[in-house]
């Protein structure tokens, strides 16, 4: 209710019925239980909106029209936003807080969330108002997003500060991702993908991305811009968005994509393909990849697309080339976040040549650097491989992989990214001579995409099976059926 008291004083009424989430989510549909049942007091008393209309009648329509206009932001805002969106003047703004319908925060200033929903009900009014409004308040914000994340990649914007600086608006930057597409605004989409894909990766908001893009190539598509479709495509699945088609047979739709864009839907095309049944497909995208970024001159990218080559050869076995890989995106990367994924994957490079005792500080180290710039995916990946470390070396690995789990769910991540901790469990659980904790972890596991090759899980498989007996099967779909939340609540239970 924003503080309104009279908004708090009729919503609260509604307790001995509802529950206040219950509230929340009928307002969020209507305002009808903004009104008052006792009709005795004055009539601007029975309801916020009649309040509210009082309030607009004071205006006259020109400024009226900006406050509808500055609706489309969720949270607050500069001046200079409310120019370029609205065409507030100063002036103009003054009149709006002097009415009390709009207040100063901070800097800038802010909508009463109560006033805002209802100036978007009015800007519905006129659908040309309203649609010149959504696709200048997307131009802002995305270009804002893009700026933003190109002093991140040039080093001049350190992560933290270019968080500091996106965080707060956050959701009017997936408020202007949603406007680029209501508006059909495509060139800014194609602009703003790398640099969402950045932010959002960022900030840990994995759902949050696989959605907005899934969104966007769905609109691209529709509009018959298939090759952006893909390219916007390619990174979701990158990003843990299940495959909907083959998409390497697609690929010759990526010709007509502009850069950088083209070059982030190779690299996150290899991602898609390293842990799928083709991994050679996944070097071919990433040697485009890393031809591309080099052209393009995205240290960014460069720095990505080797180090995703470099996961690609360590999984076909070349080591000395994932290696060469690995430094090389070591030398070219420049922010933290980028450096620590980097020792992540030298860790597993380590792991997988069977060194296993030089393996578990180097991951160790791993898991410290992604801590210091909150990087959970990369975190709980690198958990999941020390846990095989420690399997190796004939050592417990119960906890760590259940705290990798448990980030991993807790985040909304998906299973790909605590697939090591699943196979280190099993691996575990076998070796101890318990065969069904063992079979349901490798269940789970092969349910879903892998950090392990496909015929690996299956070898297990068949180990379980045969050890377990009988009601092998029965156990195994219900591990393949399992949700994450309960594959975790299996795994907290075996700790006890």
């Amino acid at each position: 209710m924003g503080g309104n008291p009279l908004a708090i004083e009729l919503s609260c009424a509604w307790l001995r019925l509802l529950e206040a989430a219950e509230i929340v989510a009928e307002l969020d549909r209507s305002d009808a239980l903004l009104r008052a049942l006792d009709r005795d007091g004055p009539a601007r008393h029975r309801s916020v909106e009649a309040t509210l209309d009082t309030s607009w009648r004071l205006l006259d329509p020109a400024t009226a029209r900006v406050l509808e206009a500055l609706s489309v932001f969720c949270g607050a805002l500069d001046r200079a936003a409310a120019a370029t969106v609205a065409g507030a003047e100063l002036l103009t703004l003054g009149q709006l807080v002097d009415a009390s319908m709009v207040h100063r925060s901070g800097a800038g200033f802010d909508v009463h969330p109560l006033i805002r929903q209802d100036a978007r009900r009015r800007l519905e009014l006129d659908p040309e108002r309203r649609d010149r409004a959504w696709s200048l308040h997307a131009e802002l914000v995305l270009g804002r997003l893009r700026e933003a994340v190109t002093m991140l990649q040039q080093g001049t914007l350190s992560a933290r500060l270019c968080m500091d600086r996106l965080s707060p608006v956050h959701a009017d930057v997936i408020a202007a991702w949603l406007n680029a597409i209501r508006v059909g605004r495509n060139e800014l989409l194609v602009a703003a993908a790398p640099a969402l894909y950045r932010y959002l990766d960022l900030a840990n908001r994995h759902e949050e991305l696989v959605e907005a893009l899934g969104v966007a190539a769905s609109a691209l598509e529709r509009a018959g811009h298939g090759g952006l479709g893909l390219a916007v495509e390619l990174i979701g699945a990158g990003a843990g968005a299940p495959q909907r088609r083959d998409l390497g047979a697609l690929r010759p739709m990526l010709a007509s994509v502009p850069e950088p864009l083209r070059t982030a839907a190779y690299v996150h095309g290899a991602i898609a393909h390293v842990f799928g049944p083709s991994p050679m497909m996944a070097l071919e995208w990433a040697d485009e990849a890393v031809a591309r970024a080099s052209a393009v001159d995205d240290a960014f990218l460069a720095g990505f697309s080797y180090a995703v080559r470099g996961v690609t050869r360590t999984r076909l076995g070349d080591l000395e080339g994932a290696a060469a890989d690995l430094h090389a995106a070591r030398r070219i990367c420049r922010e933290d976040r980028a450096l620590g994924r980097v020792a992540v994957h030298l860790g597993e490079l380590t792991l997988v040549g069977g060194r296993w005792v030089e393996a578990v500080p180097a991951l160790e180290d791993a898991i410290r650097q992604c801590r210091l710039t909150d990087d959970r995916s990369f975190m709980i990946l690198a958990l999941g491989r020390l846990g095989q470390a420690m399997v190796a070396l004939g050592e417990d690995p119960t906890d760590v992989c259940l705290e990798a789990i448990e980030e991993g769910v807790a985040s909304c991540l998906h299973r790909v990214w605590w697939s090591a901790a699943l196979a280190a469990l099993a691996a575990f659980e076998l070796a101890a001579g318990r065969p069904k904790q063992a079979l349901f972890l490798l269940g789970a596991l092969a349910a879903r995409p892998s950090m392990l090759a496909p015929p690996a899980v299956e070898s297990q498989l068949g180990v379980a099976r045969g050890a377990v007996g009988v009601p092998a099967d029965v156990l195994e779909r219900t591990a393949r059926s399992a949700s994450d939340a309960e594959v975790l609540l299996y795994v907290r239970a075996m700790g006890r």
